[in-house]
Parts: structure tokens; C-alpha cells; sequence
């Protein structure tokens, strides 16, 4: 069944505007080769990561379904900056790859598909609240939530 976007509700950005925005970006091949149906749900899909993470402030309104707009922001609006985060994680889904990076993330340390493994480096495993592209997460550096690590 396809999937329809609704900015506010399940998407923090339209197809049509994620359209615009590869258009002007480099090396977005996976995201044109991609159907409309399955861009729609890279988008859902980055807008739910987006959302697991630990963000500054609280959301604008209580009875707002996403979690932007925040309070730290002066505007009621989605901002252009959580727009393109979501953009960048939507591709990084649809890239070759994506699920070497999500085993990854979530702690696979090796793998075996018949007679062929592979083993991940432990150290690189992510927490499970991370975004795929590291891209998204600069776009958002400024409300995720600075974590101090204790040993």
C-alpha cells in the first residue's frame, strides 16, 4: 500500500520540496532512481529517526505531533535546517548500504550468508537513537542534546 506524506504529521518535509532540495545536491542518484512510494517512506522513515532523538527545548505546542517546531527556535514553523536533516537521513536509507550501516548502528558485530561473513569493528557501533548520515546530524547539531560520558 502506498504511502502519502502530511508535513506536520508524519514528514518534516513535502516529496515536492525534497524534490527541490536533490535537485541542487550532489550524488543524489539513489534518491532519483528511487519510486515516488518509496521516497515517501524514506522521508516518514528519517522523520521517525529525527524524532528519537534527544533534542534542546520542548516541543512548540502540546498537542503538535512531531517534535519540531521546538521552543528554542522564535517561529512556529518547521525550520529549514530540520527540513534538509530530513532529507539527508532519507537518502542515506535509500543508498547501497544502508543496511551494513544499520547492522552497524545497532551492534551487529558479524554476519554470515551462507559461506560468506563479515565482522564488523566493535568500536564503531553506534547507539540505536543515532541518524544513518552524518550529514542530517550536522544539520541538527544545534538542538541535539550535548551527552557527557562518564568511565
Amino acid at each position: 500500500m502506498a504511502i502519502s506524506i502530511t508535513v506536520g504529521t508524519n514528514s518534516y518535509i513535502s516529496l515536492a520540496d525534497a524534490e527541490i532540495y536533490f535537485e541542487g545536491r550532489l550524488n543524489s542518484g539513489s534518491w532519483d532512481d528511487a519510486s515516488e512510494d518509496n521516497k515517501n517512506r524514506a522521508l516518514v522513515s528519517a522523520t521517525r529517526n529525527i524524532d528519537r532523538q534527544f533534542l534542546e527545548g520542548e516541543k512548540y505546542s502540546s498537542d503538535q505531533i512531531l517534535e519540531f517546531p521546538r521552543t528554542i527556535d522564535e517561529t512556529t514553523t518547521i525550520p529549514t535546517s530540520v527540513e534538509e536533516a530530513t532529507c539527508e537521513e532519507a537518502i542515506s536509507q535509500l543508498e547501497e548500504g544502508y543496511q551494513i550501516k544499520k547492522d552497524i548502528r545497532d551492534g551487529l558485530k558479524s554476519k554470515k550468508v551462507g559461506d560468506m561473513s563479515k565482522s564488523y569493528n566493535s568500536n564503531t557501533s553506534r547507539s540505536g537513537t543515532r541518524l544513518y548520515s552524518s550529514e542530517a546530524t550536522s544539520f541538527l547539531k544545534s538542538y541535539l542534546k550535548r551527552t557527557v560520558r562518564f568511565r
